[in-house]
């Protein structure tokens, strides 16, 4: 039981792009890979800005189709 909720936390989360930090992109640039996602130096204020991955939904996508599914029952 213990094991299947971990699993389903880690997916979840990993959709939801809570395992998508600063750290790890950093990784990703060392490692020379998936050039798409690396930071990027906002010129204006000189931070760093992370691109968005293309496997995450936007704000209105969620509300649009995982809010209906989740009212009627379906996830």
């Amino acid at each position: 039981m213990h094991i299947e909720k971990n699993v389903a936390a880690t997916a979840v989360g990993f959709l939801l792009g809570e395992s998508d930090t600063i750290a790890v992109r950093k990784d990703m640039e060392d490692a020379n890979c998936m050039h798409h996602l690396h930071l990027v130096r906002d010129e204006a204020t000189s931070n760093f800005v992370k691109p968005a991955a293309p496997y995450l939904m936007t704000r209105e996508k969620k509300r649009k189709e995982i809010l209906p599914a989740v009212i009627r029952g379906a996830l």
